[in-house]
């Protein structure tokens, strides 16, 4: 690169400051150069983050500087917190906040073959409803004589909001019958 700077400083050179020594330099110009960011390219080794390449060698200025935006602002975006909560009648309640609304929902069975419900509908609601199996019913020991039932399972959900962040839930929900 040639300095087309005239007097920048206190001589020809590009300075870090004007002037260091005003003493020596009356009159000092700062020395300022613009050039087109999608004219310089990035050179060095590709740059990598989590095992995604965010700058390439080869990249353009303006390029980079995009990525590295895009890759604090998906680090700096909030995530959808969610909390479930279990209601009557086998039903659980997902209740999203934080993130960008509106959000969807994807609930799964997170359990082995010895599943205690099934998702009998809102798989991809806020709400679902499990509907017991009857075949996987656990006899449980009480206090004493007393003795029982329970149906058990391992729920997962997944939230996403409008920006696609997403938060995953796990509850384990059991009924006795």
């Amino acid at each position: 690169m040639q300095n087309k700077c005239k007097k920048c400083g206190c001589d020809d050179a590009i300075p870090v400051a004007p002037c260091l020594d005003p003493t020596g330099c009356p009159e000092p110009q700062k020395c300022e150069e613009t050039f087109d960011t999608d004219c310089i390219s990035y050179n060095g080794a590709d740059i990598v983050c989590s095992g995604d390449i965010i700058i390439s060698s080869g990249d353009s200025v303006s390029t980079a500087l995009e990525s590295i935006v895009n890759l604090a602002c998906d680090v700096l975006k909030p995530l959808p917190n969610a909390t479930i909560v279990a209601n009557s009648n086998d039903t659980l309640t997902c209740t999203a906040t934080s993130g960008t609304p509106p959000y969807t929902y994807q609930w799964s069975i997170e359990q082995g073959l010895f599943n205690g419900h099934t998702i009998a509908s809102g798989a991809n609601t806020n709400i679902v409803t499990l509907s017991p199996i009857t075949t996987n019913t656990l006899l449980v020991g009480g206090i004493g004589a007393t003795t029982g039932a329970v149906n058990m399972t391992h729920l997962k959900v997944i939230v996403t909001d409008s920006i696609g962040s997403k938060a995953t839930r796990y509850y384990t929900y059991a009924k006795l019958v």
